[in-house]
């Protein structure tokens, strides 16, 4: 059977132990050495933000969500991935009918196939029909981080009130068995006084902190 779902993005990164290989491909190896769900993931990021105009294009257009799930359908079977992992990302209300239509098209193409259909979801946008999109989706994945990020003050990231809260809208919702958390393993750094903030991973949050405990520069 099926082991938990890994998501990949596909990047060309030179592996240092083994230059004839990217980092993708070691992860793809090992993944289906092990029995584990390899699912691409599609977003509408360009590298700096998300883009409401490309996602707005999609959605509103018949023509051309069918020639996106048909390419999506050719990717993922080529390439031999178990499904897909949907990372659309909106605030506009007015995207919710187009996302559903969208999801329940790459739904019915890719089922009878057995490939697995997945979708991340921001729980603060009025984008995402929960019910109808969890009817479509195998899985569905709230986002339960950013609490608090860049034009906000400092504090939480997810904070345990705040991610019970969201939690528990969503599972009035969604089925349990179809609910996959997701969780950011990420951190922020704040300029002091003000709402701007920049990215740190997790190892540099973590450094951080250290420094800050033992009262280093």
């Amino acid at each position: 059977g099926v082991k938990p779902i890994a998501q990949f993005t596909v990047k060309t990164a030179a592996n240092a132990a083994n230059y004839a290989q990217s980092n993708d491909d070691v992860a793809r190896d090992q993944a289906r050495s092990h029995g584990v769900a390899i699912l691409p993931v599609l977003q509408n990021y360009d590298g700096d933000k998300f883009r409401a105009d490309w996602l707005r294009s999609l959605l509103a257009d018949p023509i051309k969500r069918t020639t996106v799930i048909a390419q999506l359908k050719d990717y993922v079977t080529s390439g031999r991935y178990q499904g897909i992992n949907i990372d659309f990302e909106t605030d506009q209300d007015n995207e919710r009918a187009g996302m559903t239509a969208f999801v329940a098209q790459l739904a019915a193409a890719f089922h009878p196939l057995g490939l697995l259909v997945t979708q991340d979801v921001q729980t603060d946008s009025n984008a995402y029909d929960l019910p109808a999109l969890a009817r479509a989706n195998d899985f569905v994945i709230p986002m339960l981080y950013d609490q608090h990020a860049d034009g906000t003050a400092a504090g939480a990231i997810s904070g345990q009130d705040w991610f019970r809260s969201e939690l528990s809208g969503v599972m009035a919702q969604v089925p349990a068995d179809k609910v996959v958390l997701g969780l950011g393993a990420y951190g922020y750094d704040w300029q002091d006084g003000t709402t701007q903030a920049s990215d740190m991973s997790f190892q540099q949050a973590a450094q951080v902190a250290q420094q800050n405990q033992f009262g280093e520069d």
